[in-house]
């Protein structure tokens, strides 16, 4: 039972959470952010895990200067 990969918690922050996940042996996350109002929500970014911290990954995701977004249904 050698092969489990422990995963970080789930990072909530004010209109987003950040979750992690196992793929091929590897972490990768999902940043979900969603309007002050809560109706839309969409995938910030999904990516591997390495060499970036969970803070880096917040203050990336509330950070007012991204100008292009993904909307997912």
């Amino acid at each position: 039972m050698g092969n489990n990969i422990r995963t970080p918690k789930t990072a909530y922050f004010k209109h987003g959470l950040v979750s992690f996940y196992v793929k091929n042996k590897q972490i990768h996350y999902r940043v979900w952010v969603w309007s002050a109002d809560g109706l839309n929500k969409f995938l910030f970014k999904d990516a591997k895990f390495e060499g970036i911290t969970v803070d880096q990954i917040i203050a990336d995701a509330t950070s007012p200067s991204f100008t292009s977004v993904e909307v997912v249904n």
